[in-house]
């Protein structure tokens, strides 16, 4: 998930600079016409372009401008720019063509909406709302009008909320029409009073015990915007803290005071926003131990006790630990029902169904609105236990939609790797359902910073300090709690006045290693989950990094390991120096770690595929009965659980393999499997079967007549050429790349459209360029995933559902020499037969129809998109 915070005014001028830069000058007049919008889809743009900008800029700037840095998926086929960089394009929009091309604009936007509102649209009443407010503000003649509907929407909200304090739905309603508020700022700009009265609002709902401290005054007093007396923003405070800032918050538990928060302020924002909004998804917190998972979840707790309307309940489950599922079940009843309003009982809670039916008797009252529940250290539950419960979870979640009180109840787990371990061996019942977190390392200015807290009380020179703060992180990363335990004992080793000892880390780090349980916990760690023999692989020859290495997997979850880039390493030098003397390993050398917002990205040559991330998490593979044009071996529909992974964004064109025609890629037999160069050298084939073919041989054109021997061939060689290990997609993956999560038909939803893809119905009786239909482009942005051609999947054919994971490009896997599956359709496949779930096979040595579109399982620093 991306949770980099939002672009400044200078950030936005940078991103359109360089946007501008990689492309071509004509592109900035796209994305200053396109800033208008709130929200993006392919077709608005093509009609933007269409209708102001034909024959300045080309068409392939539409899809261009929506999957560069500075739009943002927001949904399917929809992109938003960030309010920074949408305020600097309006401004330069108005500068470059005048006001009236900008209310051009606004009108041409407003029809759109209009267009929209009548037929079945991609958009929500509020979304369109919210363009249709955009557009208004801009025309001179509307703005007006615009301006009362906000208002009047704010005021609507906030007379409800002094009718009920607590409904969290309005609230959400409120942060809402106050972020649009903002938003349209510089369009309002005639209306301070508006602009400030919704500021405040905000504030108010973000932090209401800073705002009061801040506007003791202010937020007591009503305003009058356009003739209309607004209430005071007090309202939206709980009635005991209106007219006292000292009593505006719920006390946290009495005697706890909160740890430090390092470098975990964005995760805190993001985990209190899943908390208030309408719950869509649960929560898991995951990471190595003491990576600061309770303290956050403790700031977590604290924050969401100054809502009223919130209810919150933090469950140390190692006050149980070792539980029986009886135990368990009864021990989260009686501390849920401690949490909650009086009158709220737990008795005979034992099992899954008797705590469901507690929860729904619990949660079934009007004073509560909004039920967190956190269960903090699942892995000290028995596997049997926490496995039970998360199919208890599941079944709450599930159930939300039809008994409203479960649909206040937010849970949150955090744990390491047994959660990891729940998702792989029972079909995710968690994973599923979740939106997950990781808490890795700090970054190094974030480690700096922390030693500071501790290592400024010694009153030491502030280069000192810096200097044992880098070679603190030089030697355990950034470790949370190393770097944290390492400050303390040098603070305790130092008296006041006296200079830091020249030992002073290497002290620490000695008592660490004799007599701290993080490092006995790892080194259990490693016997319980049999992984001895993975972490002398990990400390002497570091393997290739993929997701699909469970055991490189479960070591980064017990602290160990992590990504570095083409390969996993050890975590830090320290421990790797620490746990190689426990195993009898050499010390290896470990590859440091970037600091956020480093890159080691370089510019590549043209001919290196473009990659796309698909993230980690389960879609819906295969055909339901609702789809009529289903075969059998499609069925049954089902969910599958992916690791992330990286594809190609398009399919392979014959610019990107001529490198391998004209290079060794037919000549060198290390690219091909036995089986495979034994043909190549029978069959004498030196290029792909329509390569000297004009209708078939344009550059951006995908590259057809490829055997699936060539196409493994091609990968290989391309692995070698870059260092980056590339592949054919498993059938799977090129599916959920291909479909998104949701199960839909066609790459672009359930209901066919014309001019969205080049099949039979297109008649071009050919291929196209592969950027020729970016409105048919998958909810990943993977362009081509329906029809154009036929794609060769790693994947053997006559493999039932549900589908097996399994790793396809083992050497094994791939030295057999059958029939393999093919995905996609082509240019003369009918609709039916370009659906994302359509299975076909053919022979390796098939050299008609087919193409190919490659896959990674991480990316290669400048070829992603």
């Amino acid at each position: 998930m991306d949770t980099a915070t939002a672009p400044t005014e200078d950030d936005a001028r940078q991103m359109v600079e360089r946007f501008v830069r990689r492309f071509d000058e004509s592109y900035r007049l796209l994305a200053c016409h396109a800033a208008l919008p709130l929200i993006l889809t392919p077709e608005l743009v093509h009609n933007l372009r269409n209708t102001f900008l034909r024959g300045q800029v080309p068409w392939v700037a539409e899809v261009d401008l929506l999957l560069s840095e500075l739009c943002r998926p927001v949904g399917y086929e929809q992109y938003a720019m960030d309010a920074a960089v949408r305020a600097y394009l309006i401004n330069d929009l108005q500068a470059r063509v005048g006001a009236r091309r900008m209310q051009d604009v606004a009108r041409l936007l407003i029809r759109y909406i209009h267009h929209l509102s009548r037929a079945r649209s991609i958009f929500s009443d509020p979304e369109l709302q919210a363009q249709q407010l955009a557009a208004m503000v801009c025309l001179d003649d509307q703005r007006e009008e615009a301006v009362h509907t906000l208002v009047e929407a704010l005021q609507k909200n906030l007379e409800a909320i002094a009718d009920s304090p607590t409904a969290t739905g309005t609230r959400a309603e409120l942060t809402r029409l106050t972020r649009l508020a903002q938003t349209l700022a510089p369009q309002m700009e005639a209306y301070p009073a508006l602009i400030a009265y919704a500021d405040l609002i905000r504030r108010l709902l973000a932090d209401p015990a800073r705002t009061l401290t801040e506007e003791p005054t202010q937020v007591q007093i009503s305003v009058t915007i356009l003739g209309q007396t607004m209430p005071a923003p007090g309202g939206l405070l709980p009635p005991e803290s209106r007219n006292s800032p000292d009593d505006r918050v719920t006390p946290a538990r009495p005697g706890l005071a909160l740890p430090p928060l390092y470098g975990r302020e964005t995760e805190l924002a993001l985990l209190q926003q899943f908390c208030l909004e309408p719950v869509n998804h649960y929560v898991v917190l995951y990471g190595a131990p003491q990576s600061g998972k309770t303290s956050l979840l403790r700031h977590l707790e604290a924050a969401l006790q100054q809502f009223a309307q919130v209810d919150v309940c933090r469950i140390d489950i190692q006050a149980i630990q070792g539980a029986t599922t009886e135990r368990a079940f009864a021990y989260l009843a009686t501390q849920i029902s401690q949490s909650l309003p009086a009158g709220v009982e737990a008795t005979g809670v034992e099992e899954g169904t008797t705590f469901q039916s507690f929860l729904i008797e619990a949660l079934d009252r009007d004073d509560i609105n909004r039920f967190v529940l956190m269960l903090d250290e699942w892995g000290a539950l028995p596997v049997a236990t926490h496995e039970k419960l998360a199919h208890t979870v599941r079944s709450i979640f599930e159930m939300r939609s039809e008994i409203r009180a479960l649909a206040k109840l937010q849970v949150i787990v955090s744990g390491g790797i047994e959660l990891y371990d729940l998702g792989r061996s029972e079909a995710s019942p968690l994973l599923n359902i979740c939106e997950a977190i990781y808490l890795g390392d700090l970054s190094e200015t974030e480690a700096v910073a922390l030693m500071w807290e501790d290592l400024g009380s010694l009153d030491l020179p502030e280069k000192l300090v810096d200097d044992l703060a880098s070679a603190t992180y030089d030697r355990v990363g950034g470790h949370p709690y190393l770097t944290r335990r390492i400050a303390e004992l040098v603070v305790q080793a130092t008296p006041p006045g006296d200079p830091l000892a020249a030992n002073a880390l290497a002290t620490a780090l000695g008592e660490i290693e004799h007599g701290d349980p993080l490092l006995r916990r790892i080194i259990d760690d490693l016997r319980a989950y049999q992984l001895e023999d993975a972490a002398r692989r990990l400390l002497s020859d570091p393997p290739p990094f993929t997701r699909l290495d469970d055991d490189m997997a479960r070591l980064e979850l017990i602290g160990l390991a992590r990504p570095a880039g083409e390969t996993w390493a050890p975590r830090n030098a320290w421990l790797a120096e620490v746990v190689g003397r426990v195993l009898d390993v050499a010390s290896p050398t470990v590859v440091a770690p970037l600091d956020a917002g480093a890159t080691t990205a370089t510019p590549l040559p043209t001919w290196v595929p473009h990659l796309i991330h698909i993230p980690a998490g389960p879609f819906l593979m295969g055909s339901s009965a609702a789809d009529g044009m289903a075969y059998a071996d499609e069925k049954p529909q089902h969910t599958l659980m992916l690791p992330d992974y990286w594809i190609g964004k398009t399919p392979v064109t014959n610019a990107q393999f001529r490198p391998f025609v004209e290079g060794d890629g037919y000549t060198n037999p290390a690219y091909w499997t036995k089986e495979s160069w034994a043909w190549r050298e029978q069959e004498e084939i030196v290029t792909p079967r329509w390569w000297n073919d004009s209708t078939w041989n344009g550059a951006q054109h995908p590259v057809v007549g490829v055997s699936w021997f060539e196409a493994v061939a091609y990968c290989r060689w391309l692995s070698a050429q870059t260092g980056h290990e590339f592949r054919l997609p498993t059938e799977a993956e090129w599916e959920k790349a291909a479909r998104g999560t949701d199960g839909r038909i066609w790459p672009w939803g359930n209901t066919w459209e014309h001019g969205r893809c080049n099949s039979e119905e297109a008649g071009h009786k050919r291929t196209t360029p592969v950027d020729q239909y970016p409105t048919g482009a998958s909810p990943y942005g993977v362009l081509d995933m329906a029809g154009n051609v036929w794609e060769w999947c790693a994947t053997k054919s006559g493999k039932s559902y549900p589908y097996q994971w399994e790793d396809e490009w083992q050497a094994a896997y791939l030295e057999a020499d059958k029939v393999r599956r093919i995905r996609g359709g082509s240019w003369y496949s009918k609709k039916e037969n370009v659906r994302a779930s359509y299975r076909v096979s053919s022979i390796p040595r098939n050299l008609v129809i087919s193409g190919l579109r490659v896959a990674s399982h991480s990316p290669l620093p400048g070829s992603e998109s």
